[in-house]
């Protein structure tokens, strides 16, 4: 029998696929609020039950049941991290993140790793990282906002890169260039 999930836990599952590290407490409070309030099904109560004392392997295993048991599709790769940029473009539109927070969590968790999509919030998180000590971003934040309103609307080219390779992607593709 498949168990309905609340949209919002179902981001918070794209979203611990791609950070584990950052999204664990937050996934475990989140399924024993679910298990406390009787919904989610025995997963979810597993995975706040079992949660807290699992190793990371331990974990996978938790969520992926919970995800089996609800009929989430299991999303891997680019896939899995256009999936949770999607959920961060969400949550910065809603305003429970800053545009800054969207560009620095896509440049920190996803990197060059993400689809062709996602490289244009590495840009601006670059851009951010110029105009440090600026008092004024407004215009940027506003990028960002137009940025993530494009992803969510499935855009295939953002509108904002520079295709100059002299931002933060540049920098990073030479950098693993150079290491390979």
């Amino acid at each position: 029998m498949v168990e309905p999930l609340p949209a919002s836990f179902v981001d918070l599952l794209r979203l611990w696929r791609v950070d584990p590290v950052g999204h664990s407490d937050v996934v475990i409070d989140a399924s024993r609020e679910l298990a406390d309030a009787g919904d989610g099904g025995e997963a979810v109560a597993a995975l706040a039950a079992d949660g807290p004392a699992a190793s990371r392997a331990g974990l996978e295993r938790l969520v992926t049941a919970v995800e089996a048991a609800a009929g989430v599709e299991p999303l891997s790769g680019t896939a899995a991290q256009d999936a949770a940029v999607g959920v961060m473009a969400r949550r910065q539109l809603d305003q429970m993140v800053s545009a800054r927070e969207l560009t620095y969590w896509v440049t920190r968790v996803v990197g060059l790793r993400g689809g062709p999509r996602t490289q244009v919030f590495l840009d601006l998180e670059q851009d951010y990282c110029t105009r440090l000590g600026d008092d004024d971003v407004a215009d940027l934040d506003a990028r960002v906002a137009a940025e993530a309103e494009r992803f969510l609307g499935g855009a295939d080219e953002p509108e904002a890169v520079e295709r100059s390779g002299q931002g933060l992607r540049g920098w990073l593709s030479r950098r693993r260039t150079q290491q390979g």
